[in-house]
């Protein structure tokens, strides 16, 4: 019988530029602090995310992280970003997770390397399908074997205006109501909304 581990929607968190801005350089975000400090490396949470990840929770999602940094760096994201909202992320998958690629860039006529994000690792690890696996990722080719899974999000550089993970805050509770997490027309909805003022977004979302 499937465990309710297995059975429930899962949220899978990238981590540098999605939910967090990392850097070693103590002038790059001149007039903030950093949120936390891990082995001399400066953390800045983005705009929004405690609020996206307590709705989240709220709608019934677990959490799982996936990055292509050090075990010891994502634990530190965890126990910094996570765990101080009462959520404790069901597995942790980091670089040594990720399959590497490098390929011939012929725009830019250079070589691209890159790290690829297999989902499958929560079906051997967790028994977690596919089909109830969203990820949220800055970068498109982290999801190149499982691109109907990718929530692609504008990379987070510093801009505290940015209301990105508040749009998708509002678009989660559409996505939940999904058959499953590689709906199509949840991507096309995602995508078509994505780019309109939060104010619109939330009417929107009330009435589907």
């Amino acid at each position: 019988m499937a465990t309710d581990e297995t059975t429930r929607r899962t949220l899978v968190c990238d981590l540098d530029e999605t939910i967090i801005c990392a850097t070693r350089d103590p002038s790059f975000f001149e007039y903030r602090p950093c949120d936390f400090v891990f082995e001399k490396i400066l953390f800045f949470k983005r705009p929004h995310v405690d609020d996206m990840l307590l709705h989240a929770h709220a709608l019934g999602f677990q959490f799982a992280i996936f990055t292509a940094a050090s075990a010891a760096y994502a634990n530190a994201v965890v126990e910094h970003v996570f765990v101080p909202l009462g959520i404790n992320p069901v597995i942790v998958l980091s670089h040594k997770h990720c399959i590497q690629r490098i390929e011939w860039n012929t725009e830019k006529d250079r070589l691209d390397c890159y790290s690829i994000k297999p989902l499958l690792q929560l079906w051997s690890s967790r028994r977690i399908h596919t089909h109830d696996i969203l990820l949220i990722d800055d970068k498109i080719c982290s999801a190149k074997h499982d691109p109907l899974n990718l929530f692609h999000i504008d990379a987070f550089t510093g801009k505290w205006s940015d209301t990105s993970l508040l749009t998708f805050k509002h678009v989660l509770s559409f996505i939940q109501k999904q058959t499953h997490m590689r709906t199509m027309n949840a991507l096309q909805f995602y995508y078509a909304i994505q780019r309109l003022p939060v104010q619109l977004i939330e009417r929107i979302v009330m009435y589907v």
